[in-house]
């Protein structure tokens, strides 16, 4: 029996982040770029990211990439947590985080502490690849 294809639902602000729910995979695909200084900077994320959750079931994994990014500002931690809790809300089974090479142990730090704060079940890996195995395991 063939799979219908199923596009993935996307949504992206202002050249920070993109927001994609894959149905197929039952997978959140998130990706920031830039530098996150302000939640001001990016009103939309935290409503983007439940609107994407809630095409998919629960149970979902998502993979968040990094790449290009810097790590958040303090000012952001709030934010970020409270964008955590939405997955979690949601559903989310397990996370995969994709760091950048040039601010590595920065962002894994950062991730860490949210995580705690939120309870956010995640991995952090160097490079994609790494990180869809471990969400497909």
């Amino acid at each position: 029996m063939k799979k219908e294809f199923v596009p993935p639902i996307k949504f992206k602000r202002d050249g920070y982040y993109e927001v994609e729910a894959d149905k197929i995979k039952n997978r959140l695909r998130m990706s920031a770029t830039g530098m996150w200084s302000d939640p001001a900077d990016m009103p939309n994320f935290n409503s983007d990211t439940k609107n994407a959750v809630s095409h998919l079931k629960k149970g979902y994994t998502a993979l968040v990439s990094l790449i290009g990014s810097k790590p958040p500002s303090f000012k952001m931690t709030g934010y970020l947590k409270e964008n955590q809790q939405i997955m979690i809300s949601a559903g989310l089974k397990k996370s995969a985080v994709v760091v950048d090479e040039n601010s590595k142990m920065l962002q894994k730090f950062v991730m860490n502490v949210l995580g705690k704060l939120s309870k956010v079940p995640f991995k952090a890996f160097d490079t994609l690849e790494e990180a869809e195995a471990f969400l497909a395991a």
